[in-house]
């Protein structure tokens, strides 16, 4: 790759990051235009698409094209998974994630979210399973115990949901998130007293 096209991609990305995806895009799909096989790129565009359920789809067509480029490379199947998570294709997003998982077994947002894969498809033991690797992995991922809490909350699991919010409160004292799902938590621990 040449070095001006690498730091079209960093300018792209930063752009992203200050809220101008729409500019992102139009970097990136210059960039496809003069190097249709730029891994760095497809990857690039798939995550910023990848952003909402819209151009999840979209994000899909980049992203298969980086898999066939480099079948042995993680991040484009992590990323083909979301796209198919934000689309509730939950059996083929299973399929992709276990590839980077199998490509990258040690990667802890791989394992994240394959277990957002199955608590959203209602398989909350499958979820809890991943999820606990996930924690193994990056025991301080403040992320993956709230995912940990909010499926322990769904299976009404209230003292293992308690401890999950608690310990993102060790993480981030401010994390409101984790604070209105504890109090939530207690309400319902009280009331089941």
């Amino acid at each position: 790759m040449k070095e001006d096209t690498h730091l079209k991609i960093l300018e792209a990305m930063s752009a992203a990051v200050k809220g101008n995806p729409r500019r992102a895009r139009v970097i990136l799909k210059r960039i496809l235009t003069e190097e249709p096989e730029n891994l760095e790129a497809l990857i690039a565009i798939g995550a910023l698409l990848n952003s909402s359920k819209e151009t999840a789809e979209e994000a899909m067509n980049f992203l298969i094209r980086a898999v066939k480029i480099a079948p042995s490379n993680p991040v484009p199947w992590g990323h083909l998974g979301e796209s198919l998570l934000l689309l509730a294709k939950y059996e083929r997003a299973e399929k992709y994630l276990k590839k980077a998982i199998e490509l990258k077994p040690d990667d802890a947002y791989y394992w994240h979210r394959l277990g957002m894969v199955y608590d959203k498809d209602k398989r909350r033991d499958e979820a809890l399973e991943a999820l606990h690797n996930s924690i193994e992995l990056n025991p301080n991922d403040e992320t993956t115990w709230i995912s940990l809490g909010l499926v322990y909350l769904r299976r009404k699991d209230a003292e293992n949901a308690i401890y999950a919010f608690e310990k993102v409160l060790e993480l981030n004292p401010s994390n409101p998130i984790a604070q209105d799902n504890l109090d939530e938590v207690s309400k319902m621990k009280e009331n089941t007293s």
